[in-house]
């Protein structure tokens, strides 16, 4: 009996479209969106916690956290990838990601609120090496349940724009986590954290508050275990060959849109470090002079409005997206980074500090967005690349990109932390007012810097080569080649 040839796709036929087979059923968008809270509580705690106390209680630089923050970086990238290789090639009844998921959020759970448990009364290298060991620790057991969690996003639906849709759940939830994250600060100064003198011990507090969100993390990490796999095909089941590590690593830097998606993110995420590394020392000694506790109310008053900012902008974003596609929307986003920037030099103004709050409202719609966009066009580069190499190999990219992005990190914090040093600031003031001189020259490179960069990034942007209608030829092979072997294995022999 003859095979049937594959059928081919009518070039009248609407691509974009979202057929019922690779549509995500809203329960387990959301279930997948609150999953990212488990993540954004970890990444959080750097932001709005670690400087207030690493940095303004114990005295530690600025120059030695960012070192630290690249040996961080470093090692979760090696965990992450690990983590990539060794699910792509696990094989269970409940799937490649589901089983890591489950043990990763008990373990991250469990671990978080450790790196608060120390006492400011030990010498500084005490401190410093239990902040180094515990966080190390932390990285590698966050990599368990984050790896599989993002490959969790690439296959849930065989459509690019559907891709988009869900990922926008995690951005509003995500948004949404940064309202409560942003009044972290505050948060551990509350008086029921008081020492015996009746002073706030912020250190204490931060373990406390951590320990509740460990129970968030525990809850939020687990429901990502809801959330189906729709990307299987037989080539996957059975690949011709094993490949090792290093033959993974190779084989995904070939991909061309891949690299120029990696080289954006360091853009990026450049910007973003030399914007976060002194935009919080430039708001406390010029808006604030020096007052810990405005500062702290302004930050979470900040946070809370950036959360309806941040929701508003990731529909907006979500539609330019899906209707002038992902190009277009990502240089949007960038130049409202680089007007956001410049802005803080008419901004910043100790004689109204709620201006100093317009600046992050000019680019927290776009901020927000962009964590919709960007693993959408990786869940690209995997089709793209499994059009070349016949392989689906989610974990693997993933686990890359999640490298490239903690070097990238690494980078930009290796530079930003001594970028403060650089322009003056004298971490042993702890809390007096740093030189009229020293702030102003952080007023200027906050503005200059981060600009800059996000004008790079627009130009490397540009470079992609995955627009709309590449994706749909992309979409459209792969179909063909789906609908063939779907009748390949269905002919007698």
């Amino acid at each position: 009996m003859s095979t049937p040839s594959a059928p081919s796709a009518p070039a009248s036929t609407d691509r974009s479209a979202i057929s019922p087979d690779e549509k995500v059923p809203l329960k387990e968008k959301i279930a997948y969106g609150f999953g990212g809270l488990a993540g954004g509580i970890d990444a959080s705690s750097e932001k709005y916690v670690n400087n207030p106390i690493f940095v303004i209680t114990c005295g530690i630089s600025p120059a030695i956290m960012s070192f630290c923050a690249v040996i961080y970086s470093l090692w979760s990238g090696v965990s992450d990838m690990i983590m990539g290789y060794v699910s792509d090639k696990t094989r269970t009844r409940w799937g490649r990601r589901k089983p890591y998921i489950f043990v990763g959020a008990f373990l991250t759970a469990a671990w978080s609120p450790l790196l608060y448990l120390f006492d400011q009364s030990w010498p500084l290298e005490w401190i410093i090496a239990w902040m180094v060991g515990i966080t190390l620790i932390a990285t590698s057991l966050m990599s368990v349940w984050n790896i599989p969690y993002q490959c969790v996003l690439l296959e849930c639906t065989t459509h690019s724009k559907e891709r988009t849709n869900v990922a926008a759940w995690r951005a509003y939830t995500g948004t949404l986590a940064g309202l409560g994250m942003s009044w972290l600060w505050w948060l551990i100064q509350r008086p029921v954290f008081n020492d015996i003198t009746g002073k706030p011990d912020v250190i204490k507090g931060a373990f406390w508050v951590f320990v509740g969100l460990g129970v968030l993390v525990l809850g939020f990490g687990l429901m990502p275990l809801l959330v189906k796999e729709r990307t299987a095909v037989s080539t996957e089941k059975k690949p011709p060959t094993e490949l090792t590590l290093r033959e993974n690593l190779k084989l995904t830097f070939r991909s061309r849109p891949f690299v120029i998606l990696v080289l954006f993110t360091f853009l990026m995420t450049l910007a973003g470090a030399v914007k976060g590394g002194l935009e919080f020392f430039t708001r406390l000694n010029y808006v604030f002079r020096g007052d810990t506790q405005l500062a702290a109310t302004l930050t979470g008053i900040g946070g809370t409005l950036a959360t309806i900012v941040g929701l508003a902008g990731i529909p907006l974003f979500q539609f330019l997206s899906n209707k002038y596609g992902k190009i277009f929307a990502v240089k949007v986003i960038m130049a409202s980074g680089f007007l956001s920037s410049l802005s803080t030099l008419f901004l910043y103004t100790p004689n109204n500090p709620y201006l100093s709050l317009i600046p992050g409202l000019l680019f927290v719609p776009g901020a927000s967005a962009i964590w919709v966009i960007i693993p959408s066009m990786k869940g690209d580069c995997v089709d793209d690349d499994l059009l070349r190499t016949g392989r689906r190999r989610s974990g693997s990219f993933e686990a890359t990109y999640s490298w490239t992005l903690r070097l990238s990190t690494s980078i930009a914090t290796l530079i930003s932390g001594p970028l403060v040093v650089l322009v003056g600031y004298d971490a042993s003031l702890k809390g007096a007012l740093q030189p009229e001189s020293v702030i102003q020259s952080m007023r200027v490179v906050l503005a200059i810097a981060p600009a800059l960069i996000m004008g790079l990034a627009i130009w490397m942007i540009h470079k992609y080569p995955l627009n709309d209608q590449r994706i749909a030829e992309i979409k459209a092979t792969l179909d063909q080649r789906r609908a063939a072997e779907a009748i390949s294995t269905s002919t007698p022999t």
